[in-house]
């Protein structure tokens, strides 16, 4: 998308007197930032995360669809337990697609959260006290 398409395009500088080759990630304004990253997100903490949003590094996005081809191959090499958690009204990868990548995980202890309410950023969103909580669930359950 317009990621793609400005770093084709060579890249903007990621910050004023920075080299150029970096791009936002997603959406080139904050008001399309945040339909897709937040869901729940408070008022102010969307503020603030506009505030502090920076642009990456080209060879990321480049790099998505050969990190998608290895990912199968490898992942049999993950050995320890894995917990795969989304928000349920994430705009960029719904539940499905979380039980999807779950279901990667064959012959491991893998488990699957959904944190109801929340979008893509869900450390920063209203349930982010309740995505917090999933985790540390796990993470006991775990022994860590």
């Amino acid at each position: 998308g317009p990621t793609r398409d400005t770093c084709v395009a060579g890249g903007e500088p990621a910050g004023p007197g920075l080299p150029s080759g970096y791009a936002f990630y997603g959406q080139p304004t904050n008001a399309d930032f945040e339909a897709i990253m937040f869901h729940s997100a408070f008022p102010v903490v969307r503020s603030a995360a506009d505030l502090l949003r920076a642009r990456d590094p080209c060879g990321d996005s480049a790099s998505i669809i050969a990190a998608l081809l290895q990912q199968q191959p490898l992942i049999k090499k993950v050995k320890v337990p894995v917990l795969v958690i989304c928000g349920t009204n994430d705009a960029l990868y719904s539940a499905l697609g979380c039980r999807q990548q779950a279901g990667r995980f064959t012959g491991r202890s893998v488990q699957t959260e959904l944190v109801k309410g929340a979008g893509h950023a869900l450390t920063l969103e209203a349930q982010a006290g309740g995505f917090r909580h999933k985790v540390s669930s796990w993470l006991k359950k775990k022994g860590y």
